[in-house]
């Protein structure tokens, strides 16, 4: 299974913003970024079976 790390770069109001978005909100923006970190993949080294979990609807 491949390993990765991810880190997240923000200031702490813009987390609390973004917690503060309606659940459905939040999970377009989730939805949104995990398109694009496949499609990140695509491009620079294959789709790994955690992007494809993740835009499946499988998270965990």
């Amino acid at each position: 299974m491949p390993r990765f790390l991810a880190v997240y770069t923000m200031k702490p109001e813009d987390l609390a913003a973004f917690r503060s978005l309606p659940k459905p909100e939040q999970d377009a923006v989730d939805a949104a970024g995990v398109k694009q970190w496949a499609a990140w993949e695509d491009r620079n080294a294959g789709r790994s079976s955690t992007a494809a979990a993740w835009s499946a609807g499988r998270r965990g």
